[in-house]
C-alpha cells in the first residue's frame, strides 16, 4: 500500500514539473509584433473599409502562420512618430527606449511592421517594411506588384505575397529555443528516474522470509 502511494506522489510530481515546464516555455515563445493598418501612397483614394479589409486580412495570414506571434495594432500615436524618424533618418540610432511600444500585462512589442499600399494601373503595389524594436534598425523591406481589384488582392494576392516574399522575414522565435526543450526533457527524466528509485528504495526489504517447516 505504501508504495502505491508513494508511486502516486511521484507521478503527480513529475505532471506538476511538465505543467509548469509547458507553461514556462509556452510564455517564452510568444512575441508581441505591432502590425497597424496600411498606409495609403500615391494621388489615388482607396476607401477606409478597402484599408481595414486588406490589413486584417494581411494580419490574419501572419497570425496563421507564425502561432508564437501575437499581433496588435499598437499605439497610433507613438507608431507614426517611429515610421516619421525611419523616414527622415538615414542611420540606424534612430530608436531609444522611450519608443517602446506596451502592449499590455507588462510586456512590449519586439518588432513593427510598417505597410504601405497604392493603386496601380493594373492594381495595387504593396511594400512591408519590418523594423526590430529591440535592436533599432530596419531589417528588411518587402515589395509585391499584384494585379486584380481588391477582392482578387484580398483572396489570392496577400497569401501568394507571403507564401514568396514574406514567410522568412521574421525568424520564430521557438526555433531559437530548442534548447529549452532539450533541457526540460532531461530535467523531467532526472526527477521522474530518481522519484522511481528512491520510492523502490524505500519500499525494498529484502526477500521475504521463507515459511516455516510444518511441525510434527
Amino acid at each position: 500500500m505504501m508504495r502505491k502511494c508513494n508511486m502516486k506522489v511521484g507521478v503527480k510530481v513529475t505532471t506538476l514539473l511538465l505543467v509548469l515546464l509547458t507553461s514556462s516555455i509556452y510564455a517564452q515563445e510568444k512575441e508581441y509584433i505591432v502590425f497597424p493598418n496600411f498606409e495609403v501612397l500615391g494621388d489615388n483614394v482607396i476607401p477606409p473599409s478597402n484599408i481595414e479589409r486588406i490589413s486584417s486580412r494581411m494580419r490574419a495570414i501572419f497570425g496563421d502562420n507564425n502561432p508564437s506571434f501575437i499581433l496588435v495594432i499598437g499605439d497610433e500615436k507613438k507608431t507614426q512618430e517611429i515610421r516619421r524618424r525611419i523616414k527622415e533618418s538615414n542611420k540606424n540610432n534612430w530608436i531609444s527606449k522611450n519608443d517602446a511600444i506596451p502592449v499590455g500585462n507588462n510586456a512590449y512589442a519586439s518588432k513593427i511592421v510598417f505597410a504601405e499600399v497604392s493603386k496601380s494601373r493594373n492594381g495595387y503595389e504593396l511594400n512591408l517594411q519590418f523594423v526590430d524594436l529591440e535592436k533599432g534598425y530596419v531589417s528588411t523591406s518587402k515589395y509585391w506588384d499584384a494585379n486584380g481589384d481588391v477582392d482578387h488582392l484580398i483572396r489570392n494576392e496577400l497569401l501568394e505575397f507571403y507564401e514568396k516574399r514574406l514567410k522568412n522575414a521574421f525568424v520564430e522565435p521557438k526555433k531559437k529555443r530548442g534548447w529549452i526543450y532539450v533541457t526540460g526533457a532531461v530535467v523531467i527524466g532526472a526527477v521522474t528516474t530518481g522519484v522511481i528509485l528512491m520510492t523502490n528504495k524505500g519500499n525494498d526489504k529484502g526477500l521475504p522470509t521463507p515459511p516455516s517447516p510444518p511441525s510434527n
